[in-house]
């Protein structure tokens, strides 16, 4: 588990990887009958699919390519490119009761181990937590590209909250690997979760600024109630590649139409209260939680201020925030109602800050097989002092006023 902290214009980013591993297994010895078994990893956290277990009521789709002896994946010329033995095959769980044939992950038709040579094994499924299986619609896997899909949309409804996910394995010669008992041997296949996760948003105040005794609320107390928090213009549509590692890559930039990019807006449960402060943090949440692995541009923005202090003062101008909504970003909206008397509330400001998604996660941005959850501390200073009220005190020069007359 990964966490990574940061402070917005109070805001904490807490990032958790989570892993997922699958194993193939095969039941026969002679002829070597390649089978499949697969379980999720101990070092998985729970995302879309919760546990360490992958259920026997899952399925999954793979291919595998052959590699004469002497050559390797995917091939180095056109003479050891690779050849497709298995064309994405559907594998499931196969229960035998005998004691001799134990249960087993594999294929209707049955495929065998070369005797020489080597496979590559690339498979992928897509799981919801009900324990239901379907597959991505555009899907093609060869030695020159690897495995590509298409113009996967996480909004979609046959994708929504859907747990895409892909596995790799090549130099494989054997069923090598056990996971689950009971059950044989087979290929090891560790599967990886290919979207992002996002869980939600909790949000604090960094500092003290609530006063109370007993019921009541002190003079120069500010109270923050949260209204809501949204992540606007990310890609919600991409095509996927795998070839040479475990994870693969997302690219999204040829998507251009309006559908192509989302805002998700993030409440509070109903009946929660919206007040937070220091130690009382309120969480927000929406339904969507799987995300499109993605990298985030930059804010097109030349300062004019050199110092933090200066260009955390000029984020906060219209021409910046401008910029600033041209790229992925998330918007902070929330109320500080400040008491000039006991138990009186003088004046309600409402607040919205903005930050772009690249300034919090830098290069990296939406990172394949990562469970994320946005921790915001408000401050009321500012993230560089900014909003503090300073005096600046001058002495206007007399005048001089000469007045003349006769008496």
């Amino acid at each position: 588990m990964k966490k990574t902290y940061l402070i917005i214009a109070a805001a904490a980013l807490t990032a958790l990887s989570a892993c997922t591993k699958n194993e193939v297994r095969s039941i026969s010895d002679e002829p070597s009958q390649i089978t499949w078994q697969t379980v999720i990893g101990p070092k998985s956290t729970k995302a879309l699919v919760d546990g360490t277990k992958f259920s026997t009521d899952y399925k999954f789709k793979t291919y595998a390519f052959y590699n004469a002896n002497g050559t390797t994946w995917p091939g180095q010329n056109p003479e050891e490119k690779a050849s497709l033995y298995i064309d994405n095959a559907e594998v499931k769980y196969h229960t035998y009761t005998s004691a001799v044939i134990p249960a087993y992950w594999g294929t209707e038709k049955e495929y065998y181990w070369p005797k020489g040579g080597s496979l590559t094994f690339i498979s992928y499924t897509v799981i919801d937590s009900g324990k239901a299986t379907s597959y991505p619609t555009s899907v093609s896997c060869d030695a020159t590209n690897g495995l590509k899909v298409t113009g996967y949309d996480v909004d979609a409804d046959a994708n929504k909250n859907l747990d895409f996910m892909v596995a790799y394995a090549t130099g494989q010669t054997a069923n090598t690997t056990t996971g689950n008992a009971g059950a044989t041997k087979g290929v090891p296949t560790e599967f990886h979760h290919a979207l992002t996760q996002i869980t939600g948003f909790n949000v604090t105040t960094q500092g003290d600024y609530k006063t109370v005794e007993g019921n009541v609320v002190k003079a120069g107390s500010y109270v923050f109630k949260i209204k809501e928090i949204k992540i606007v213009n990310p890609y919600n549509k991409g095509d996927y590649s795998l070839k040479t590692d475990a994870t693969g890559a997302w690219n999204s930039t040829k998507y251009t139409e309006q559908g192509d990019k989302s805002t998700y807006t993030y409440k509070i449960s109903e009946g929660k209260s919206d007040v937070f402060d220091k130690n009382n943090a309120v969480n927000l949440f929406n339904e969507q939680k799987a995300f499109l692995p993605q990298t985030f541009e930059k804010v097109n923005y030349t300062f004019n201020g050199q110092t933090y202090l200066e260009k955390a003062r000029e984020k906060r101008t219209q021409k910046y925030i401008d910029e600033l909504k041209k790229v992925p970003y998330i918007e902070f909206s929330y109320s500080i109602s400040y008491y000039g008397e006991d138990d009186k509330i003088s004046f309600t400001d409402n607040a919205t800050d903005y930050i772009s998604l690249n300034e919090i996660h830098g290069k990296d941005g939406w990172q394949i097989n990562k469970k994320i959850t946005y921790n915001v501390s408000i401050n009321i200073t500012g993230t560089a002092g900014e909003m503090v009220i300073y005096w600046d005190p001058t002495v206007k020069e007399w005048e001089d006023n000469t007045i003349g007359g006769v008496i």
